[in-house]
C-alpha cells in the first residue's frame, strides 16, 4: 500500500522538486507554503509523512511539529532544513520530529529518510547525528539544548533583537511570564543582566548562522 505525504514548505519551487522526489514512493495528499494549512491538512488526511521546512529565526516551527502530532498520532514528521545547529535539531527531536536532514543531501538520501521515518523509524543525516553525539559528549559545555520549549522561544527571539512586549506579542503570553524565562535563561548560562543574555543570544546567532 503506498504511503501518504504532506509538504510543507515556503518555497514553491522546492516543494515542486520534493514532490517529483517522493512521487514514486508516496501519494502527496497536499503541498502548502504555511504552518496552519499543513495541520488542517494532516487533520484531514492523517498521512504517515509530514516533510516540514524550518525557516531560520522562526520559533514557531516547534510549535508547528507539536501542531501535527496532535492532529495524527499516525504521522510522523521529518524536517527539512540547512539548519544543522543542535539547538533547532534537537528541539525538534523533543517536540516529536522523527528525522532531520539537509537540503544538500543527495536525492536518495533524501527519499530514504522519507521513507524511514514514515515507517516510524529515526532517520538523521551525518551531520545532525554528529551534532547529537557530540551533545552528549561528558565534556560538552554547551546548554541551549537543556532548555525548554518556551524558553527556546524566547531565547531565539531575542537573539533576533526582538524586545520583551515583542516577544510577549509573538508568543502571547504576558511580559512577567516573558521576564520569568529571561530568569530561567540567566541561571541556565550563569549570567548576571538582561544585557548580558542578549549578548548572549546574539552572540549564538552570529556563531552559528
Amino acid at each position: 500500500m503506498t504511503q501518504t505525504a504532506v509538504l510543507l514548505h515556503n518555497i514553491p519551487m522546492i516543494r515542486e522538486g520534493l514532490e517529483r522526489m517522493l512521487d514514486s514512493e508516496f501519494d502527496i495528499k497536499a503541498s502548502i507554503e504555511t504552518a496552519s494549512e499543513a495541520v488542517d491538512e494532516v487533520r484531514e488526511y492523517k498521512p504517515n509523512l509530514a516533510i516540514v521546512n524550518l525557516n531560520h529565526g522562526f520559533s514557531g516551527n516547534v510549535e508547528v511539529i507539536k501542531d501535527i502530532k496532535k492532529a495524527s498520532k499516525r504521522t510522523y514528521v521529518l524536517v527539512f532544513s540547512e539548519f544543522d545547529v543542535r539547538l533547532y535539531i534537537e528541539q525538534c527531536l523533543r517536540a516529536g520530529a522523527h528525522g532531520y536532514i539537509s537540503p544538500s543531501q543527495e536525492p536518495d538520501e533524501i527519499l530514504k529518510a522519507a521513507k524511514t521515518v514514515a515507517n516510524g523509524k529515526t532517520y538523521l543525516n551525518n551531520e545532525a547525528a554528529q551534532i547529537i553525539l557530540g551533545a552528549l559528549s561528558p565534556d560538552n559545555k554547551l546548554r541551549q539544548g537543556n532548555l525548554r520549549l518556551k524558553q527556546f522561544q524566547v531565547y531565539s527571539l531575542l537573539s533576533q533583537g526582538k524586545k520583551t512586549d515583542e516577544i510577549a506579542s509573538t508568543l502571547c503570553i504576558g511580559k512577567k511570564t516573558v521576564d520569568y524565562h529571561y530568569k530561567e535563561l540567566r541561571k541556565t548560562f550563569q549570567l548576571n543582566n538582561n544585557v548580558q543574555l542578549r549578548e548572549h543570544a546574539f552572540a549564538w546567532l552570529t556563531q552559528y548562522h
